[in-house]
Order: structure tokens, then sequence, then C-alpha cells
């Protein structure tokens, strides 16, 4: 992959290449200090998993923290977001053209009604977000 990564910078060398991983139970021993450096992206964002709808491959604060360290050669790059920095910081619309987000506590989403139903700045005064998380995000 790091050679079309290249072909693809020689074709546009303004390309600004984004990686977003999401560390769980599953993967927080690897090493991608490799990977991402033949990437070379202008950011990584190493996201936390959310457990959403099941703790399932959830990891514990210090799995995540030795995944951070291990990965630091990196941190001119690499942008670090746990669980409490994605809970309302994202603008999502769901496949019905529902804005949804992370439910604060317990499982699962909050969903608005239907843009298409409502409008958009409707719906959206609906759903309970954070500006200056989403600044950040």
């Amino acid at each position: 992959e790091p050679l079309r990564v290249l072909q693809m910078r020689r074709l546009n060398p303004a390309m600004a290449l984004k990686i977003n991983t999401v560390v769980n139970e599953a993967n927080w021993q690897e090493d991608l200090v490799p990977l991402i450096s033949d990437l070379a992206p202008t950011r990584w964002k190493v996201q936390r998993m959310l457990p959403v709808l099941t703790n399932e491959l959830a990891l514990c604060d210090d799995q995540f923290q030795a995944f951070v360290d291990r990965h630091r050669a990196l941190e001119g790059i690499m942008c670090v977001e746990d669980n409490d920095d994605m809970v309302q910081s994202y603008i999502m619309v769901d496949p019905h053209g529902r804005f949804f987000q992370n439910r604060v506590i317990g499982a699962g989403y909050e969903y608005s009604p239907p843009i298409i139903e409502m409008g958009a700045m409707a719906a959206f005064d609906r759903m309970t977000w954070s500006a200056e998380k989403f600044a950040v995000a």
C-alpha cells in the first residue's frame, strides 16, 4: 500500500492522507509505527473503541495508554481520542436521514426525527452536542 500512496502523491502532490485507527482488544498490542511511517499521513487519528452496543472488544485504560505510548514516535501527526472525547463531538447522519449521537449514559444512539420531515435545522436542534469537542475532533 505505501507504493500506491507514493503514486497518488506523484499524481496529486497536494493530497492530504488522513488515517483513523480504532484501538480495541483485537489490535491494542500492534505496532503500527512502520506502516504509518511508510504511509506518511498528514494526520493519524487514534480512537479508543467506544462500546456503543456491546462491551465486546473493549479495552481498559492501561491497554489504550500502552498503544498510545508505543506510537509516541508519531506524536507529530497523532491525534488521540479517548471515549469522552468522542461523545457529542461528531455530527453524523444515518442511512435513514436522521442525525445521531452516541448516548452519554447507557448503550446505543440517540436519533433525531428524519431530516426530510422537519428540515435540517429543526432536526439538529433536537440533538445534544458539544461545539468545543466538535472543533477539536
